[in-house]
């Protein structure tokens, strides 16, 4: 039970809580009291931590595949609904087809407490690992969003177009659409904006029923490329 437990708290990392211990070792009433006395960990606060970083990596790295990820898969399993940055972290540990996605809601988190870079970062690591067009659709669109918060306009337009590529069908192509006419708006590129608006209108008013939030995304986006374009009226329109 101890070297399971050992084993367990390598893949959790440096640092780990007791009850994550027992949920990834899948022992409910382990205690770590045989660790500290061969000077394995040490109480940390409320925490253990490895007493050298060299036992964490070295037990780690004597794991073979199949019980790396089993210990990874419980770990992501404990996460789900505590931490979504470590969730997608064990999923793609794992090698779980799932990671991508877990990759999109953390950045979504990150995001949604403006932490836009961290948001960047695992939007990458998310795409570095996706295969399927859907995970590469959701990740793309969301990182030219991220992007254009940022303030970085031309990356973000790029990121648009290479999402445009994986969209399914009409109601994904015209999300993309209307971000690649926010950031062309403000890029300046008022002409280029209101061609993709049209075609982005086109596929709107061909789903009417369903798409009735994006057209009207796609009304108030022209009319604030034709205020600068200095028409007035048919920006109030």
């Amino acid at each position: 039970p101890d070297k399971r437990a050992l084993q367990a708290a390598s893949a959790i990392g440096q640092r780990f809580a007791l009850d994550t211990l027992r949920a990834v070792a899948g022992d409910p009433h382990y205690s770590c009291g045989q660790l500290i006395d061969h000077h394995l960990v040490r109480p940390e606060g409320d925490d253990y931590l490895f007493d050298h970083a060299l036992i964490q990596e070295g037990v780690y790295a004597s794991l073979l595949k199949d019980r790396r990820c089993r210990f990874h898969g419980r770990a992501a399993q404990w996460f789900a609904e505590r931490d979504p940055v470590l969730h997608a972290e064990h999923l793609d540990r794992a090698e779980d087809t799932a990671a991508p996605q877990a990759y999109l809601v953390a950045a979504q988190f990150k995001a949604s407490d403006y932490q836009f870079n961290q948001a960047v970062r695992l939007l990458g690591r998310g795409l570095a690992i996706a295969d399927g067009s859907s995970d590469m659709f959701g990740l793309n669109v969301f990182q030219a969003s991220v992007l254009l918060d940022l303030g970085s306009i031309n990356e973000s337009i790029r990121g648009y177009e290479l999402a445009l590529d994986y969209a399914a069908d009409d109601g994904e192509r015209c999300q993309a659409w209307l971000g690649l006419a926010a950031g062309m708006r403000i890029a300046d590129r008022y002409e280029d904006a209101l061609g993709i608006l049209d075609k982005a209108e086109a596929v709107a008013d061909a789903n009417a029923n369903a798409m009735a939030n994006e057209r009207a995304q796609i009304h108030h986006l022209r009319g604030n490329l034709y205020f600068p374009m200095g028409r007035i009226e048919e920006c109030a329109a």
